[in-house]
Order: C-alpha cells, then sequence, then structure tokens
C-alpha cells in the first residue's frame, strides 16, 4: 500500500532537488498535464503503477522507498550535521564504509541502480530499435527506424571520447557512489525522452544527427514547443555533470553528486552540495 503523505513529500523532494517545474516532470513521465504532479504532490490523488514505476526509474530509487514502505529519514538524521574540521576529514568519512552504507545507500539500492544502467547502456550502444521504445511515446514500431539517434549522441560519444571507468560495470561500482550513479541515469533519462520527442518530431535518425544539425534546425524549432525550451536547458546541464562525472579518475574519491537527494531532504532544501570540487555554472 502506500503512504500517500509520504510518497507526496518524496515526489515533492525529488522534483524540487533536481529544479523541475511541475510542467517539465509532467513531460518526463508523459503524463497530460502537470496538474496530475500537482494532484500528487498534494495528496490529491495516488498514482497508477506504471506511473509510479516511471517517477522510481527517472530519479533511480527503489519504488518501495518512494511510496514510503522502506527506511524513513531518522537514520540519516544522526550524521546529517556532522562537523569536520578540514577538506581531509571529510574525504575520510566520506570514503567509510559507515557514510556509504548509510548516507549513500539510504534511497538507493545497488542492484536497482545496476540494471537501469545496463538498460540504458545497452539501447544506447546499439542505437536502439523500436521493439526497445517504450510504446507510450506512440512511435510505430519498424526494425529499420533508429528513433535513439540523439541519445546515442549524447551518451556514447562522451563514453567513446573520455577514457572513464564507468565503461565497466565492476569500476563503475567501485568508483562511483549510488548518488552519483543516479544522477547519470537521469541525465540518460532525459536524453532518452529527448531524442524520441524529436524523432517524433522531425524524423531525425543516426545518419542526419549531428551538432550542426542540432543547433541549427533541431534546437531552434524544438524551443518552441510546449516545454521545449526548459527541457533544453535541462539536457544542456544534464550534458555538462555527466561528462564531469566520466572525467572521474581510476582512484575512488569523494565526489558529491550534483543533485544531492539525501541532503536536499535533510538539508531543507540545499540540493547542491556546497562541497562540490565542481562548479557547476
Amino acid at each position: 500500500m502506500i503512504n500517500k503523505e509520504i510518497f507526496a513529500s518524496r515526489l515533492r523532494s525529488m522534483r524540487l532537488c533536481h529544479n523541475l517545474s511541475g510542467a517539465v516532470l509532467a513531460d518526463l513521465l508523459l503524463f497530460k498535464n502537470q496538474s496530475s504532479i500537482g494532484n500528487l504532490e498534494a495528496g490529491k490523488s495516488l498514482p497508477l503503477l506504471d506511473a509510479t514505476d516511471r517517477i522510481a526509474d527517472l530519479f533511480a530509487v527503489p519504488v518501495d522507498w518512494l511510496i514510503g514502505r522502506s527506511r524513513t529519514e531518522s537514520s540519516l538524521k544522526k550524521i546529517s550535521h556532522k562537523k569536520f574540521n578540514n577538506e581531509k576529514e571529510l574525504v575520510d568519512w566520506g570514503n567509510n564504509e559507515a557514510f556509504d552504507d548509510i548516507y549513500n545507500n539510504y534511497m538507493y539500492d545497488r542492484y536497482i541502480i545496476e540494471a537501469l544502467e545496463e538498460n540504458l547502456l545497452k539501447k544506447a550502444n546499439t542505437f536502439g530499435n523500436t521493439k526497445d521504445i517504450d510504446s507510450a511515446y506512440g512511435i510505430e514500431e519498424g526494425s529499420d527506424v533508429k528513433p535513439l539517434a540523439y541519445f546515442r549522441l549524447e551518451v556514447v560519444r562522451p563514453l567513446i571520447t573520455i577514457p572513464s571507468p564507468y565503461r565497466d560495470t565492476q569500476q563503475r561500482g567501485k568508483i562511483y557512489s549510488l548518488p552519483v550513479r543516479a544522477n547519470m541515469i537521469f541525465a540518460m533519462k532525459v536524453f532518452y525522452h529527448l531524442s524520441l520527442r524529436f524523432y517524433k518530431l522531425y524524423k531525425i535518425e543516426q545518419a542526419d544527427m549531428n551538432p550542426d544539425t542540432l543547433n541549427n534546425v533541431i534546437f531552434p524549432e524544438f524551443k518552441k514547443t510546449k516545454n521545449g525550451s526548459a527541457l533544453l536547458d535541462l539536457a544542456a546541464k544534464c550534458r555538462h555533470f555527466y561528462s564531469l562525472f566520466l572525467s572521474i579518475g581510476n582512484d575512488k574519491k569523494f565526489i558529491p553528486p550534483f543533485y544531492n537527494l539525501s541532503a536536499y531532504i535533510m538539508d531543507s532544501g540545499i540540493s547542491n552540495s556546497t562541497l562540490s570540487p565542481f562548479d557547476y555554472n
């Protein structure tokens, strides 16, 4: 059973942490209008099973956590106000098992993260045919159609050009924290959504997909569509931190996620860690 109050609170926290408007989140989830998001966050309605799965997959969280069937914030509160005398103490603490178990794994599940990553990376590496595409996008099946051209451009090209440990499943688990991997999944989900939107509107395929076509043809036209400008801004932000995280070397170190959901929930609305070594602007 869904705990309506907890679900509403966690949905709102995830949306605000990721700096999404109700309209953009509704678009990403294929809801007909943003009032659906408002009703869910206000506790006026409960999501259908399919919608619950979409929300959980977008933010890479377990359904059980989303609907209030897993542990609450109480365990995290014990460490949320821990003080550090210097950066070394922070890094040492960030790399220890207690941090990894309580803070990093608080709202994530390693096996769910792995399954989502493998599914998305498989689609990107094989171009994806229409049998793999969510039927809710309304794209007709055809073996010669490659509607994931933009998705592949954003996901695979950086993996080819950047010697990243993210390519390897085992190294990915050793180097990247679960919150960072959840951020990567969110970015890939945004690219996937836009790729199918682009194809449906413009029938753009791999042979025609290049930066010039995007910047001079697709993006200007897409900005005129509903939520188009906001979705492109989101994609630009995702592109930035996706590439930054790919550039992490093979030495495990404490790298805060761009969208820090744990910090947001515990610190009343601070989505990006002030301790981040990256300039995200």
